[in-house]
């Protein structure tokens, strides 16, 4: 129990060291509400910077965000 605690603080800690700069697709449709291919559509039509490596893409978060608040 004590170690878990522990471990959950040192992840909160890196968090505000180290903010995370992008979300992935399933966190944007957690967000957006939609599917994943939702969100693969959204990335096709918007002008909103992706990251891909590989088959894997992260989005960037400063550009969702900038998106997001223009769309609200």
């Amino acid at each position: 129990e004590l170690k878990k605690r522990k471990e959950v603080r040192n992840m909160e800690n890196s968090l505000t060291i180290n903010p995370k700069k992008t979300y992935t697709c399933k966190e944007v449709a957690d967000i957006l509400g939609v599917s994943r291919k939702s969100v693969y559509r959204l990335l096709d039509q918007e002008n909103i910077k992706t990251i891909r490596i590989g088959r894997i893409i992260r989005i960037s978060k400063q550009s969702f965000d900038s998106w997001f608040e223009d769309i609200h």
